[in-house]
């Protein structure tokens, strides 16, 4: 069993991480979805936290965590019409009881030109940051069995394993927004892993991060002053892989001729299903209160490893904390 295991983590490193993690709740950062939404925050800035743990029923299951921070600026800028957005984020993810583990860092911007008013405007953005791909050993192989035990001390037969790997990566998208009083819609696409860099852990062996790119879509219709009804796909496409999610929300204004919930009269219930297609059910729900969001999802694996994880799948926790001015909530950019 120990040398098993061994064996799937060794394959893990030269070839899993040659493919995107991915969370269920894609547009709770939305930078990290695509660059150019840089900045898509009604208030000045805005700190993310994202955090995800698949098949728990399982040993040693993936942990994903992100942070996030983004600021808005040239609000006031007379020559371009429209807004900038900076942010930076923070990866982490590890498996196999933290064998494996992916890190990164990266900075985007994004500006956001204003077409006609500042309800509607296409956004233009980029990505560039440093990862890290990095596996614990040691590992034992047959050929350091001695009869009795495996020993470090014998060969291994096997290529060299290198325990860290250093990279350079970039992102680009494009997005339009439209807010109405009668709608509000995001489309957009973005392309990552530009260079698509060589994060091989095996020396002399070239394992290049391929080319991912994105399509997604939100829209959000009101349908009375307390009620909207939201939509929303995702569409990715890495390699010979492919990821489409669809599904749909409920949001419920909890102040919408009330008194003010928590002294604030923006606060929000949203709750609503996404089906990623061939894999996972997920249900998803999202309370705001004012300038903060807590979003909570859990996936129902619906693919072929239903046996393996017992049908348990991923759970999933998001925390934004938006601050400085706010007087822009609802107005100057969509809420998600």
């Amino acid at each position: 069993m120990k040398l098993l295991h061994t064996t799937i983590l060794l394959l893990l490193a030269c070839s899993v991480f040659a493919q995107d993690y991915h969370y269920s709740q894609q547009y709770a950062i939305p930078m990290m979805l695509n660059p150019s939404m840089t900045g898509y925050s009604s208030c000045d800035a805005r700190v993310s936290l994202q955090y995800r743990n698949q098949w728990a029923s399982v040993s040693d299951a993936f942990q994903t965590t992100s942070a996030a921070y983004e600021h808005k600026t040239f609000q006031d800028n007379q020559i371009i019409n429209g807004f900038a957005g900076v942010g930076l984020t923070l990866f982490n993810d590890q498996s196999g009881g933290g064998y494996l583990r992916q890190t990164s860092a990266a900075l985007s911007a994004a500006y956001h030109f204003f077409l006609n008013d500042d309800n509607q405007f296409i956004s233009l953005g980029g990505q560039f940051g440093v990862g890290q791909q990095a596996v614990r050993g040691p590992f034992t192989y047959d050929a350091q069995f001695n009869g009795q035990t495996f020993s470090y001390a014998l060969p291994s037969g096997e290529a060299a394993l290198s325990a860290n790997k250093l990279y350079f990566d970039g992102a680009a998208g494009i997005s339009y927004t439209l807010l109405t009083s009668a709608m509000t819609l995001n489309l957009g696409g973005a392309l990552f892993h530009l260079s698509e860099p060589d994060v091989s852990l095996v020396e002399g062996e070239l394992n290049l991060l391929p080319r991912r790119a994105v399509l997604h879509g939100n829209v959000e219709f009101p349908v009375s002053q307390d009620i909207s009804v939201i939509g929303r796909m995702v569409y990715q496409h890495q390699s010979n892989f492919n990821m489409t999610n669809t599904g749909g929300f409920v949001k419920v204004n909890l102040s919408a001729g009330r008194q003010p919930v928590f002294r604030t009269n923006n606060s929000f219930v949203y709750a609503g299903i996404m089906y990623r297609w061939n894999d996972a059910a997920v249900v998803m729900t999202k309370f705001q209160f004012g300038q903060v969001a807590i979003g909570a999802s859990y996936d129902f694996t619906t693919s072929e490893f239903t046996a393996a994880s017992r049908t348990y799948g991923g759970f999933e926790l998001v925390l934004n904390y938006n601050f400085g001015d706010c007087s822009g909530i609802g107005q100057s950019c969509p809420t998600f």
